[in-house]
């Protein structure tokens, strides 16, 4: 009835490429979304730092994916301990080193 779920099976299931690794989860509890991404977006601008977002799909559908430089990053809209304490335990097996 139970069984351990490693790295590669959240992995497959998520449907996540290779060896999948980011370095960080930035979560936000908002209603809009889209407003926080574009705030984001415009941050990473004024930063002037080359960047690409792409919205994560299926269970990971609330987490936008963004690369500076070689690294990914996952922004989440988080509402209740349960999704946090969820995203931050994917975050955490893909390698996130800073959980904010």
């Amino acid at each position: 009835m139970y069984q351990t779920l490693t790295r590669t099976d959240y992995q497959k299931m998520l449907g996540l490429e290779g060896n999948y690794q980011i370095s960080a989860l930035l979560s936000c509890g908002h209603y809009s979304f889209e407003k926080q991404i574009s705030r984001l977006q415009e941050s990473i601008k004024i930063l002037n730092l080359d960047c690409s977002f792409r919205r994560l799909t299926g269970f990971l559908q609330d987490i936008i994916e963004f690369k500076v430089s070689d690294k990914k990053y996952w922004f989440a809209k988080v509402y209740g301990g349960v999704t946090l304490s969820e995203y931050i335990h994917l975050a955490c097996l893909f390698g996130s080193q800073k959980n904010i």
